[in-house]
């Protein structure tokens, strides 16, 4: 039997090949675990980033074992830090509702399942 932290993990990787497929689908290059050097000199370590010939994504992905408020704030943290990037965070729909503040430097994409994140990830990059 799977523990809840290795669901969350199995859940996040089947996330983020979909959504891997449906940005190469849509003409971006894709490329998993990327740490991105910001201005200050820090690398930030994002989930999947992605590139076309117009647009340049960073999505972290949150864990159903990970206080939403915590990657949010951390993934804030990097957004700011990289220019050039639409940020996207991914979470769950009742993820939302636990989320304290509404982040401006990050695009958030709450999901009720697999066909709704995608069909959201779409209207975000195209």
């Amino acid at each position: 039997m799977m523990r809840v932290h290795e669901k969350s993990v199995y859940e996040v990787k089947i996330m983020r090949d979909n959504f891997a497929r449906t940005l190469e689908s849509l003409g971006y290059n894709v490329k998993f675990d990327v740490s991105l050097q910001g201005e200050s000199g820090v690398k930030h370590k994002f989930d999947i980033v992605a590139s076309d010939d117009n647009r340049r994504v960073a999505i972290d992905f949150v864990r159903s074992s990970k206080d939403v408020n915590l990657v949010a704030l951390a993934t804030c943290a990097k957004a700011l830090d990289i220019k050039g990037f639409v940020t996207i965070l991914v979470a769950p729909s009742d993820a939302k509702s636990k989320l304290v503040f509404s982040p401006r430097q990050v695009v958030p994409l709450f999901y009720e399942d697999m066909s709704d994140a995608l069909h959201k990830l779409e209207e975000l990059v195209v």
